[in-house]
């Protein structure tokens, strides 16, 4: 799922394990590593959630500013 507000909450306020792929802003690049998400999502559903997010705006800056990731490089 894309990480949204709706995303945040699910994850955050219910406390639910997930992983992020967090990609900047060329999102080309992240494809292949949400490709192998989607593989590992069908095995892991209901155990752990998946989210992506460009953190260069909006929520994905907040959650790479919370998850100590930099935007610099």
């Amino acid at each position: 799922m894309f990480f949204d507000e709706k995303a945040a909450e699910t994850i955050f306020s219910n406390s639910k394990e997930a992983v992020f792929l967090l990609y900047g802003d060329d999102k080309s690049k992240a494809e292949p590593f949400k490709k192998v998400l989607e593989e590992a999502s069908h095995q892991l559903k209901g155990k752990v959630l998946m989210s992506d997010s460009k953190i260069t705006e909006g929520l994905g800056s907040r959650l790479a500013e919370f998850l100590g990731v930099a935007t610099d490089a």
